[in-house]
Order: C-alpha cells, then sequence, then structure tokens
C-alpha cells in the first residue's frame, strides 16, 4: 500500500512541480510560462533516464521508487535555472543528467553512505543534494553562457515604486 501512495505523491509532485519553481514569479506571464515548460521538459527528461539508467545499474529490471525520486530530481536541479531564456535542449540535458546522477545516486551512494554508518531513510541525498548541487554547477552555467539579456523577454518591464509617482517604467 505505501508504494501506490508513494507513486501517488510523485505523479501529484511532477504535475505541481512547475509551482514551485515560478511561485515568486507571478509578475510576468512570459517568465512564468517559460519556468512552466523548462521545469516540464526537465522532469520528463529526468523520469525518462531514470528508467533507462536504473535499469542497466539493475542489470535489466528497474527499482519504481528508485525512479519515482529520480523522476523529481529534475525538477530540482532545473530550479535554479528555469526561468531562463533558453533552447528546449538546455532543460532535457540538465534533467536527464540529474535523473542519471540520482538513480545511480540510489542504486551505489545509497549503499555507500549506509556503510559508512550515515542513515538516510527518506533519500533526500539522492533527490535533493545530488541533483541540488548539480542544478547550482548547471545554473552557474547557464548564466555564464547567456548573453544579450536573454534571461528575460523582451517585453519584459521592471517597474520601480516611488513616493512620488505611481511608479517608474524601465524596460
Amino acid at each position: 500500500m505505501s508504494d501506490t501512495f508513494a507513486l501517488v505523491g510523485a505523479i501529484v509532485l511532477w504535475m505541481f512541480w512547475p509551482s514551485f519553481n515560478g511561485a515568486l514569479l507571478n509578475d510576468d506571464v512570459t517568465v512564468q510560462q517559460r519556468v512552466v515548460v523548462n521545469t516540464y521538459l526537465a522532469i520528463c527528461a529526468s523520469c525518462v533516464v531514470a528508467m533507462v539508467t536504473s535499469a542497466l545499474v539493475h542489470k535489466g529490471k528497474f527499482s519504481m521508487l528508485e525512479v519515482q525520486n529520480a523522476t523529481l530530481a529534475g525538477g530540482v536541479s532545473i530550479g535554479m535555472s528555469c526561468s531562463f531564456n533558453v533552447a528546449p535542449w538546455v532543460p532535457v540535458l540538465i534533467g536527464g543528467l540529474a535523473g542519471a546522477l540520482s538513480s545511480v545516486g540510489y542504486a551505489k551512494i545509497a549503499e555507500f553512505l549506509e556503510n559508512l554508518g550515515v542513515m538516510d531513510s527518506a533519500g533526500a541525498t539522492q533527490l535533493h543534494g545530488i541533483p541540488g548541487l548539480f542544478g547550482a554547477l548547471a545554473a552557474g552555467i547557464v548564466v555564464v553562457a547567456s548573453t544579450n539579456n536573454q534571461y528575460f523577454s523582451a517585453d519584459t518591464q521592471w517597474i520601480v515604486a516611488d513616493n512620488n509617482t505611481n511608479g517608474k517604467q524601465f524596460g
């Protein structure tokens, strides 16, 4: 029964992960749309690569719990760079690599940590730790690779509140 609830929980998180990544971007619909698309691309890629990686690591069989958690690793890894205006292959690559890292983490690193006496019963290291570190590295690369103000769309408007007027518009 707990496996069924874990699957339902993973599906719910899969559906609503873009709201985590875009929660603070409520002013610009263009950026919100980009966050949703980039997050779903990363999560889908993470799911596919996690299934393949899990099957490779476990000699033809895959662990469903491992795949569920590795799928969510795509959302974790793209979180820092999901609002950037990048080509679709970028979130697919980031999510796919996060899925592979997380799946390998569940198969190999979790066992290593247990041998050291570290108990990670929730798998936080493989779901949040490893993909989060990878996501930070990927975000740094995305920031450096982004040129010509690609972070925001051409129609993004910045409004700064001023005591004397209703606001000054930049952009």
